[in-house]
């Protein structure tokens, strides 16, 4: 039977088509890129965030020094006179324990103004999409410890720079604005010392 079959092609001349090589199949599409997530507290963060969070630190400081600067000054020039040839530290016991109370008051004011100015820049970038919640709670917190940190350094400069304006003749609305200059300066100082303890990266 095959040898019939076999002949008939033959004497008919029937070419039987050579099958068609394969061809490879197409490449399938890459994957596009994983977005990057977003930012985290302590990250790299939105640039309005981190300014915002430097104008906090001003802000609570410079409130800070407005009102203590002038209990803080006068506390440094209590022992400056205390600590002169012949003081003890026992006589200076009592005024460190008013500047530091001073001091504590001070990051008390400036924790409460730098949790305002966070909350509400965080807020904005929760809206624009650079942040999520938790990253924005977390960024809250983080600037409320910051602004503590920083109202301490902000009535400690501003107490200092208060007696130096003042052994220069300064009184009145100069001598105020000068030491709450100082307080911002203080303020920023301070709390940017928190933040790199906070975030040794």
């Amino acid at each position: 039977m095959l040898n019939a079959v076999s002949n008939l092609i033959q004497t008919q001349g029937i070419q039987i088509p050579a099958s068609s090589p394969t061809t490879a199949k197409p490449a399938a599409p890459a994957k596009p890129e994983a977005k990057p997530a977003k930012p985290s507290a302590l990250g790299e963060e939105d640039r309005f965030v981190a300014y915002s969070r430097m104008a906090g630190q001003a802000a609570g400081g410079g409130f800070a020094a407005y009102k203590l600067g002038d209990q803080a000054a006068t506390h440094l020039q209590e022992l400056a006179t205390v600590f002169k040839p012949g003081g003890s530290f026992q006589a200076a016991l009592p005024t460190l324990q008013k500047l530091g109370g001073t001091t504590l008051k001070g990051a008390g004011l400036s924790a409460l103004v730098a949790a305002g100015v966070s909350a509400v820049s965080n807020g904005v970038s929760v809206v624009r999409g650079k942040l999520d919640g938790q990253a924005a709670v977390q960024n809250v917190v983080t600037d409320s410890i910051g602004g503590a940190v920083g109202g301490l350094g902000a009535v400690s400069a501003a107490g200092a720079g208060s007696l130096m304006l003042r052994s220069f003749g300064m009184a009145g609305l100069p001598l105020t604005i000068g030491t709450i200059a100082f307080g911002a300066l203080g303020g920023v100082a301070a709390g940017k010392v928190a933040q790199k303890l906070q975030n040794p990266q």
